[in-house]
């Protein structure tokens, strides 16, 4: 990063190579639409390497309607509250349709087995979160009929190159994700805001303040 970088945007740099190592995994071919599950820093950055990308037609579920509003404001077409169902996969069909991507961000397994279900012919299911113990939950003669590609995808490696020349080019609006800058003396009440926040996506603890 250059010297006079501002070292709240440099916070961002990992998530971004995390995104942009996601991102090349993808191998995006078919730019019509996306469904990206998890309204949180990875899935809104996933969002706006999909629209720099060329895809217009993207849905964000997620479950906080600050950060949905965010989503809207940063390209979504359309976001769903998932609280407000409990058919996932049928309430994002009844939405977005069938969709050849499907970016599941949110380390919710129950958004991999909609993210499943949603998938178009052919399509594709970017896992990017965290599922601990959590098994699969589908029946995996859907995978085969429906010829989709699962991929998993983790850390960064290869992408930091490319995220440093990104942020300090500003060539996307990722300092909207930075709800709150914290002196780092009092990180309870940074946490706090992460925990509770309707609108928090990234909260910086700032040394500096």
């Amino acid at each position: 990063m250059p010297a006079d970088f501002p070292l709240h945007k440099a916070a961002l740099a990992e998530p971004l190579a995390v995104c942009l190592h996601a991102f090349r995994r993808l191998e995006l071919s078919d730019r019509r639409a996306a469904v990206i599950f998890g309204d949180g820093t990875i899935g809104l950055i996933m969002l706006l390497l999909l629209g720099n990308a060329g895809v217009a037609d993207i849905t964000v579920v997620g479950g906080r309607s600050g950060r949905l509003k965010l989503a809207a404001e940063l390209g979504a077409m359309r976001t769903l509250d998932h609280r407000i169902t409990d058919d996932l996969a049928g309430a994002v069909h009844t939405l977005a349709g069938r969709v050849p991507n499907v970016i599941e961000a949110s380390g919710a397994a129950q958004a991999v087995t909609a993210g499943v279900q949603v998938a178009a012919h052919g399509g594709r299911v970017l896992l990017i979160g965290d599922y601990g113990e959590n098994r699969a939950a589908f029946r995996w003669n859907h995978i085969l009929h429906q010829e989709l590609r699962l991929i998993g995808t983790n850390a960064s490696s290869g992408a930091w190159d490319d995220a440093a020349r990104i942020l300090t080019a500003d060539q996307l609006p990722l300092d909207r994700l930075i709800s709150r800058r914290v002196p780092a003396r009092d990180f309870p009440q940074a946490f706090d805001l992460l925990r509770d926040g309707d609108d928090v996506v990234k909260v910086i603890l700032d040394w500096t303040l």
